[in-house]
């Protein structure tokens, strides 16, 4: 689990797992040899495309840090939302022993399918909201004891990165905190949701959405977060929300809290990104302004 802010642990260092050790990972769990090993750039773990004869797939082998319960957590949310749905997300497969999430040198490995299709293009903000709304609603009834968690990328936990305000501060943040501290958030629908909807984890192909990606972030929390963490990243878009309400209405208290949550998402983005030193905030503090100017 990711900690409070002044103590988290995002890029813990530790040694990469390298090509060939993925190549006996995946001979001795999975029987497969690849023609290519590709390794992917990401966060906090080692993923690798694995090129197949008949097909392609990822190897995701975890962080040595992260605990296999909240492993089983991303699992356990991806498999229930893929039979619940009918949307395009990843299947994991058996080890030839038939495990799921075997553990290698302290480290849970995972083999999923590859999925087609390109992140990051743009695609119809209706297409956006509505496969969200059916992810949303697919989760609805799905609950893992690691998902009552505190996470600092939890909007309605907005809290948590509070202290951050000291060491970056900047005006436009604090009048989300402001904000935030007026909303009851208490009332509101809560359900375990994806909880990063955004471009880079969907995939498309021309007009379709082939796939759904990143189960890393899921949590136990206000429902309406997930559609704010998308308009946060989209845009704030009448079109999105509606595609959205195709398959989850909001509630009226919960189209209250929207603006605000999307607000605080993007103060969340500023304020642990520059604690992470990813990048100069300006942009970000600039599309902050324009939504509080929208919302004022």
């Amino acid at each position: 689990m990711r900690g409070y802010a002044d103590g988290m642990e995002f890029d813990a260092p530790y040694e990469r797992l390298s090509d060939d050790a993925a190549r006996t990972i995946l001979a001795s769990l999975w029987r497969l040899e690849p023609q290519a090993l590709t390794r992917l750039d990401t966060e906090r773990d080692d993923s690798f495309r694995v090129t197949t004869e008949g097909a392609d797939y990822l190897l995701k082998v975890a962080h040595p840090a992260d605990d296999p319960l909240f492993v089983n957590l991303q699992t356990a949310a991806l498999s229930f939302a893929a039979d619940e749905s009918g949307l395009p997300l990843q299947r994991l497969l058996l080890t030839a022993e038939g495990d799921i999430e075997p553990v290698v040198d302290g480290r849970v490995a995972r083999l999923l399918t590859w999925l087609p299709g390109e992140p990051d293009h743009p695609i119809d903000a209706r297409l956006v909201g509505q496969t969200l709304g059916r992810l949303n609603d697919a989760l609805s009834t799905f609950d893992h004891p690691a998902a009552h968690r505190d996470l600092v990328w939890d909007v309605a936990r907005l809290d948590l990165v509070r202290d951050l305000q000291a060491r970056f501060p900047s005006d436009e943040v604090a009048e989300v905190f402001a904000r935030w501290d007026a909303l009851d958030l208490s009332g509101l629908p809560r359900q375990v949701i994806h909880n990063d909807f955004h471009p880079g984890n969907v995939l498309t192909e021309g007009e379709r959405i082939t796939g759904i990606l990143d189960f890393g972030d899921v949590v136990y929390t206000a429902r309406v977060v997930d559609l704010a963490v998308a308009l946060c990243y989209f845009g704030w878009d009448d079109e999105l929300i509606a595609g959205f309400e195709t398959a989850v209405p909001l509630r009226d208290d919960e189209r209250a809290a929207l603006p605000v949550l999307v607000a605080a998402r993007y103060a969340q983005r500023i304020l642990l990104n520059q604690l992470l030193g990813r990048y100069d905030p300006s942009t970000q503090l600039a599309a902050l302004r324009d939504h509080l100017e929208r919302i004022r």
